[in-house]
């Protein structure tokens, strides 16, 4: 910003000057205060709001972001940071009196219909909720009004996948991991790995590094390792210092064998995680994505299952008398198994919002599904009235609208639940129909989270600000900036013309004054 600062000095207006301090100070005091009023005025009026929380380390400093979710008519899905700050631990005590006190500053707790955050013990007390010590336990306790707990669906279907993966006779994640460690940062290994890709005449590339905290880590990587196979295995058994995780791995004949295998079923289980990490994406989008991934590992289970490309490599290999086909099938089985008993396991918590599929729209509505979601909703939250039987009327008008094309149509396009919603809404509006009852009903069903990802995201932008050179970084600092990054869903030229309209926050970023 200081080079910056020059430059406009020089090529526009000597008068010019806001350097780093400066610039600082009018985030940090005029713009992001800003924000977060018109943030405060958005939850005012919303009737419904969900809440997601995480912790992530830096350094010695436990920082935890609170979002938001919302739906309104015009705008869609709404998903805001409310708050950032540093705790002493994470405690589900200090964690759900830091959730509360920023919902209860907001004026939200009465509004507050679920809670969302990763799987672990302290936010839910695992896949039974049992106990009282969890944050989901103490969040309920403080409130007069059923709240439902979600748990990540992106987190469920990774974690199922890996789990699996235990089951085969070799530890592929291992193997993929101690590959990439490997020729990680040595370029005399690359070079020579090359020359092994020349003569088996395979083209070079990068191979890719899996985490197990990164829900799209491990297909790609498998993927990587098997188009290098018939290098890789020719290097590292000519190589007089092999690793012997490595070594064991490539001189196992049913080594790609199982890299296919899993790879195939990465590839299905990648594939949901695709469909249900979006911001926007609701709950029973999520859960219809849930049912339809446990659907499609049951029938592989009950058939037991062999991809093609295992099929055909388990043939040679019993022709050669390495391996039995029998075996195979049973590692199989035993992986389907294993998935659907962890699928089973741990998405029973999504199905509370069953009763909601019909905002979905994938097809006509039933009233009494609708009804039951209104009965829910008024016999929970005393600050809402819904008309049952003008609500009736404007689920037949919804009817009239969404025909057998719109939703085809819909589905062409991938438009997502929430904008679909805005779009009949919109028309609605438009056309004079009323829809006030149907509003405050989807307030509820859309703001309903599937997944954690928008406090992961916030996560991937914070390690982007707070570097190693920002090392002094404030949190406050940090909070205006990720307010700004997050909250502001504008372009730069759009928001210049948006500041351009608030005179009172022109007066103020021009003012000498310290704010």
């Amino acid at each position: 910003m200081d080079c910056t600062s020059k430059l406009v000095q020089k090529l526009f207006s000597e008068k010019f000057s806001c350097a780093r301090t400066k610039a600082e100070a009018i985030a940090l005091n005029v713009l992001a205060p800003s924000a977060e009023e018109e943030l405060k005025t958005d939850l005012q009026e919303a009737k419904f709001v969900s809440v997601f929380c995480d912790a992530s380390n830096h350094k010695d400093l436990k920082v935890l972001p609170i979002m938001v979710r919302y739906f309104t008519a015009a705008a869609g899905v709404q998903t805001k940071l409310l708050e950032i700050n540093t705790l002493p631990g994470e405690t589900s005590a200090m964690v759900s009196q830091y959730i509360m006190d920023a919902l209860e500053a907001n004026q939200v707790t009465s509004k507050l219909v679920a809670f969302s955050a990763d799987n672990a013990n302290c936010n839910f007390g695992g896949a039974a909720r049992n106990g009282k010590n969890n944050v989901f336990s103490r969040l309920q306790d403080s409130v007069d009004h059923k709240i439902l707990g979600i748990g990540c669906a992106a987190h469920i279907v990774h974690n199922t996948v890996q789990t699996a993966a235990d089951c085969l006779p070799l530890d592929i994640e291992a193997v993929i991991v101690k590959i990439y460690s490997y020729f990680y940062i040595y370029t005399v290994r690359v070079e020579s790995f090359k020359e092994f890709c020349d003569f088996a005449s395979v083209e070079y590339q990068r191979l890719l590094g899996y985490s197990k905290t990164r829900w799209l880590a491990l297909m790609p990587a498998v993927e990587r390792v098997l188009k290098l196979y018939p290098a890789l295995k020719a290097y590292f058994l000519s190589i007089d210092k092999c690793p012997s995780l490595i070594k064991s791995f490539f001189e196992d004949p049913c080594g790609e064998l199982w890299l296919y295998f899993l790879h195939s079923q990465a590839a299905m289980f990648e594939s949901t995680v695709l469909q249900i990490e979006g911001d926007t994406k609701t709950a029973v989008e999520v859960y219809s994505a849930l049912s339809q991934l446990q659907t499609k590992v049951q029938q592989r289970y009950e058939q037991s299952y062999l991809p093609s490309s295992v099929r055909s490599r388990a043939t040679e290999l019993e022709e050669q008398g390495q391996v039995r086909r029998e075996q195979v099938v049973n590692t199989v089985v035993k992986f389907y198994a294993t998935c659907t008993s962890y699928l089973d396991r741990w998405c029973q918590q999504f199905d509370e919002v069953r009763s909601l599929l019909w905002v979905s729209l994938v097809s006509s509505s039933c009233w009494d599904d609708v009804q039951k979601t209104v009965e829910l909703i008024t016999s929970e939250f005393n600050h809402v009235t819904v008309d049952e039987n003008a609500m009736f009327d404007e689920i037949n008008n919804v009817s009239h609208y969404v025909t057998a094309e719109k939703i085809k149509e819909w589905k062409t396009q991938k438009i997502s639940v929430g904008e679909r919603w805005v779009e009949i809404l919109g028309h609605f509006e438009k056309n004079d129909v009323p829809c006030e009852n149907l509003k405050t009903v989807l307030e509820y069903c859309i703001c309903l989270p599937g997944t954690n990802a928008p406090v992961e995201r916030v996560f991937s932008l914070m390690n982007k600000i707070w570097t190693a050179e920002k090392a002094q970084l404030k949190v406050a600092t940090l909070k205006a900036m990720l307010v700004l990054k997050v909250n502001v869903r504008m372009t730069c030229e759009q928001y210049f013309a948006h500041l351009c309209k608030k005179e009172h926050l022109l007066k103020k970023i021009h003012s000498s004054q310290k704010y």
